[in-house]
């Protein structure tokens, strides 16, 4: 049996879009900057907010705390509003010879929305979901990975993550674990930029689409069945 932990935002559904745009809009209005989605997603995309504070202060921009109320108002309605999980993941989940956790640099209440949301939520429970407030650091730090594998008691070399950001990729490596890059969102299917980014960690799984996904796993399945 293997472990395979999924990120949720621009993975499990294609919402990350919806939570960058909104922070680049606000971030714009509230700290007088003139970021566009390309500088955005190369310094917040996949993290959660104590880790993007950090990447902020270090850039020497500070929010006020009205800006993240705000954020976190807009994301909260965006939530309700609803979107649909990605297609196909329907069948990886359904492969034999694999067990599944979710590690998401969003909160537990807000997740377990998301979770609902696109119909997850008996899937991905408290007691196979790690969120950002469970752990003293987020991505691209492994500790959200790891406490996944504990949790479902299985070795880090026995885990696959699946994950779309450079942060979440990182994390995984960091972890000592196998990750598995998806691109089939709607901001880096066609991101040459982005595929570069994640070439230049090492990672050579990389897919655009959750077929490609469940053949992966087939195959890493007859592998492990051949001896």
């Amino acid at each position: 049996m293997k472990l395979i932990i999924w990120d949720f935002d621009g993975v499990t559904a294609d919402t990350e879009k919806y939570w960058l745009a909104i922070e680049l809009e606000e971030l714009n209005k509230y700290c007088g900057l003139a970021w566009d989605f390309a500088t955005i997603n190369k310094y917040l995309s996949g993290q959660g907010l104590s880790m993007q504070q950090k990447v902020l202060a270090e850039l020497g921009i500070y929010p006020p705390a009205e800006m993240w109320e705000e954020i976190g108002r807009r994301s909260w309605q965006r939530i309700l509003d609803g979107f649909n999980r990605t297609p196909g993941m329907d069948k990886v989940l359904e492969l034999p010879g694999y067990c599944h956790a979710m590690a998401t640099g969003g909160a537990l209440e807000e997740t377990l929305l998301k979770l609902k949301a696109v119909g997850l939520q008996d899937v991905f429970t408290r007691d196979n979901l790690v969120t950002v407030d469970m752990v003293a650091r987020g991505k691209p730090e492994p500790d959200s990975f790891l406490l996944a594998a504990q949790k479902m008691n299985m070795r880090p070399e026995d885990c696959y993550v699946i994950e779309d950001s450079v942060a979440g990729l990182t994390a995984a490596q960091r972890a000592g674990m196998t990750p598995v890059c998806f691109m089939g969102s709607e901001m880096y299917r066609n991101n040459p930029a982005q595929r570069q980014a994640v070439e230049a960690l090492g990672i050579t799984h990389i897919f655009y689409d959750m077929a490609e996904v469940k053949e992966f796993f087939e195959k890493e399945a007859a592998i492990r069945a051949a001896g």
